[in-house]
């Protein structure tokens, strides 16, 4: 087409009369013909273009591989609905999680259970097979249990483990636009009783804990015998 418009500009411009108007009205024809291909051309590398990036993005999507941000891992645990938030929870959200952990107690000789927000601003991958946030809680409310996939750095997910192992974790879910770190003290009578206090005036009477008694160690001394020594010129003999 290009070559067959330059042809006619060289023949407009060696002819006159008749056959220079026939060749410009060609001429013109065929420069609107070769823009209407040349927009036709655009529009489908512009419409090959948008349907590859939708593709691309559609995978992303739909890859939990391509989902988990940089840094993090994939880590799924099993979790009661009820403290999933009662069910309703979807990828995408950011939860915080306390861990209700058995701990050994030095003072008494046994374990003890403490409570504590362990991590803060986790975000949520995957709820059970769900990638995506469906906004449908009814099913999941209603299942006994739903497995989390969070994205966890690769130390909060050894500590992940260790929790799975020694006790038992709850949701709590943020705001979309929260994201601060807040330093909480873990929870034990004496942090509830100066909360209530602080809160509502009132004082509440501490538990005692059992005192640790130890017997006092007695050590056997060698008895120091009497003796007499003898100085002879300001020495001892």
């Amino acid at each position: 087409m290009n070559a067959f418009i330059e042809t006619l500009e060289f023949l407009k411009k060696n002819n006159s009369g008749y056959w220079s108007d026939r060749i410009l009205s060609e001429l013109s024809i065929c420069k609107k013909l070769s823009e209407i291909n040349q927009n036709a051309y655009d529009t489908l590398i512009s419409q090959a273009a948008q349907a590859n990036a939708a593709a691309i993005a559609a995978v992303s999507k739909s890859t939990l591989s391509l989902m988990t941000p940089s840094g993090r891992r994939a880590y799924t645990v099993m979790i009661d609905s009820l403290s999933a938030v009662g069910g309703m929870i979807s990828p995408g959200d950011f939860v915080d999680i306390i861990a209700d952990v058995q701990m050994p107690d030095p003072s008494e000789g046994g374990m003890k259970e403490i409570s504590s927000i362990v991590f803060q601003n986790i975000q949520i991958l995957a709820v059970d097979t769900n990638l995506k946030a469906s906004g449908q809680y009814d099913q999941q409310s209603k299942a006994r249990s739903l497995k989390m996939t969070f994205a966890l750095t690769p130390e909060e997910a050894g500590l992940m483990s260790f929790l799975q192992k020694h006790g038992q974790m709850q949701l709590l879910l943020r705001a979309p636009a929260e994201d601060e770190i807040e330093l909480v003290e873990v929870a034990s009578w004496r942090a509830l009783a100066d909360y209530v206090a602080e809160k509502q005036g009132t004082e509440l009477v501490i538990p005692r804990t059992k005192a640790s008694i130890e017997p006092i160690s007695t050590r056997t001394t060698e008895e120091v015998k009497p003796f007499i020594q003898i100085f002879e010129g300001g020495q001892a003999r």
